[in-house]
């Protein structure tokens, strides 16, 4: 499907043994990819699926909504590598408390991810830590709320950088957590 920049929607069939988003690079009009459950890779919430896993959000998903805001689906436990990489219209992402990993460079290199404003994460009920890979939040310039649940603890690999050396840092205390921004 490379390059088919007037490829807006696309059903796949569930006996699919394997996805690569690069499938569909440069298809620029592309809003939704459906795969029927009952396979290794299926669609949930707009999102391409593995197991538990969110592998990949489409370019032009929500693009249609005003608020451009993305609920994780209920029941993923990870966001894979580079997952959000196309994905232009996801402004607010909204995590729920059963994500206990964030992929390397899940939102990074993604020009379009500059519009990503704000993140959610959802009260944690278990006291399993988010582990938050290498350059997870890289390039997002915009990103300027990042809300966190008294009960998160999170495990963090090296840094997130962000544009211009912005160094974003999960601050766990015994009292509110925190990101920080701080130019290195």
């Amino acid at each position: 499907f490379l390059n088919c920049k007037k490829l807006t929607n696309i059903t796949l069939p569930s006996r699919l043994a394997g996805f690569d988003k690069a499938w569909f690079s440069g298809c620029t009009a592309l809003e939704t990819i459906t795969i029927p459950e009952g396979g290794t890779y299926y669609s949930k919430g707009g999102a391409i699926c593995t197991g538990t896993t969110l592998v990949y959000v489409p370019v032009n998903f929500n693009k249609a909504t005003a608020a451009q805001v993305y609920v994780i689906p209920s029941g993923i436990t990870a966001i894979a590598d580079k997952a959000f990489e196309d994905a232009r219209y996801v402004r607010h992402v909204n995590i729920p408390y059963t994500v206990n990993s964030i992929g390397a460079s899940a939102f990074e290199e993604a020009t379009s991810l500059h519009t990503l404003e704000s993140i959610t994460f959802a009260d944690r009920t278990d006291v399993a830590p988010l582990n938050i890979g290498e350059r997870a939040f890289y390039d997002c310039v915009n990103l300027t709320e990042v809300v966190l649940p008294d009960s998160l603890t999170a495990k963090i690999a090296d840094k997130s950088e962000g544009a211009n050396g912005t160094v974003f840092t999960l601050n766990i205390a015994d009292t509110t957590p925190s990101l920080e921004l701080s130019n290195y």
